[in-house]
């Protein structure tokens, strides 16, 4: 599915629809953090605890609980280039859907988002 949203994504960008674009990566990005990690837990585990970390706010997947599935060196790739702007997406998205503020979203910015989300998805897990 996230692989879908991240094509979408680029469709909407390219039609100059930035809005949406910014939506469907987002959406594409959270889908992927939230189902990685929430497939890495162990088999048994509370269901109250697998309800906290469903709940868990999307900051929390990207600083913290999706960082720890990756390799060492994945984990240096993933603060060097893709963390920050994982933040800086999340951040947009919310002002956009909360304010039904866009800001100065250019093409090329909403790329450069669809970029980290992509360069997310190749990071090798341990």
């Amino acid at each position: 599915m996230h692989f879908i949203l991240l094509s979408e994504s680029r469709h909407n960008a390219d039609l100059g629809d930035l809005r949406r674009a910014i939506v469907d990566v987002s959406v594409a990005c959270e889908v992927y953090l939230r189902s990685s990690v929430l497939g890495a837990l162990p088999s048994g585990i509370l269901a109250e605890a697998v309800m906290q970390i469903e709940n868990a706010n999307i900051n929390q997947f990207v600083s913290h609980m999706f960082p720890a599935l990756l390799t060492d060196e994945a984990k240096k790739e993933y603060k060097r280039s893709v963390k920050d702007e994982l933040s800086s997406l999340f951040n947009r998205r919310n002002k956009l859907m909360h304010m039904a503020a866009m800001g100065d979203l250019t093409h090329e910015r909403c790329m450069q988002y669809q970029k980290a989300v992509e360069a997310l998805f190749g990071l090798a897990r341990r």
